[in-house]
């Protein structure tokens, strides 16, 4: 259903379409992500969605010094706090099956 994303983001048109595709369009609180991350680190934050029922995003980050906080505040818009935020197990190394 999504299109190859590798170097690319998703134009907010395209997510809000798939979104009311999928019925979210009827929910209050949604996010799409974007993210890339080696070994841990957040490199590359994408997101927007609804909050409380009112449209964000598009937000992007790839600064070091400010990724992971504008990371952090995209999940803080739908109600997940920053401890749960970082302690996303995919972002540790192993989760894919790598070593």
């Amino acid at each position: 259903m999504l299109p190859n994303l590798i170097g690319k983001v998703m134009h907010e048109a395209q997510v809000f379409e798939i979104a009311s595709s999928l019925g979210f369009d009827s929910t209050k609180n949604w996010l799409f992500l974007q993210y890339d991350c080696w070994g841990g680190q957040i490199d590359f934050a994408y997101g927007l969605g609804s909050s409380g029922g009112e449209r964000f995003g598009p937000i992007e980050e790839s600064a070091l010094d400010n990724v992971q906080d504008v990371y952090v505040g995209l999940m803080a818009k739908v109600g997940i706090g920053e401890n749960e935020a970082l302690d996303f197990q995919p972002f540790e190394r192993g989760f894919w099956g790598e070593t």
